[in-house]
């Protein structure tokens, strides 16, 4: 039988990511739903490596406030294989954060995006790992 040392480190190992998950789910969702549509010039991009050392590649724009206050900001989300289809110089649509405009969504990447039913699994192996976890505590206190 397994004993609550694998039990209870490995669910919340779950519900730990499954959270952060669900959390980052959650920040683009909202920002897709709530935020300001304007378009936006490319100004440039960033590589970087994602947990699993996985390619991903943003994009850097430069767009304006309704005020005329220009900003300059880097998307929220990318693309794994770099296709992202942009120059520098090329106008691109976005949805930025009103109360922190440096918050992007580059809505070409849509078909990239986290969507509600991700967010719902991301949920649900959460739930699943705090059962795991209760569970295992249970066992430990009642042999």
């Amino acid at each position: 039988m397994v004993t609550i040392w694998v039990w209870a480190p490995v669910s919340l190992i779950l519900f730990g990511v499954s959270a952060a998950c669900t959390a980052s789910a959650w920040e683009i969702y909202r920002l897709r739903r709530h935020g300001v549509r304007t378009t936006a010039q490319v100004s440039g991009f960033r590589s970087t490596t994602d947990a699993d050392s996985d390619p991903r590649h943003r994009v850097l724009v430069i767009f304006c406030l309704p005020d005329g206050t220009e900003v300059e900001a880097e998307s929220l989300t990318s693309k794994p294989d770099g296709s992202n289809g942009f120059a520098r110089g090329d106008s691109m649509d976005i949805v930025y954060d009103p109360a922190k405009p440096t918050r992007i969504h580059v809505t070409r990447f849509e078909g990239h995006r986290v969507r509600g039913t991700d967010a719902a699994a991301y949920a649900i192996c959460a739930a699943t790992a705090a059962l795991f976890a209760a569970l295992a505590l249970a066992q430990a206190f009642t042999g």
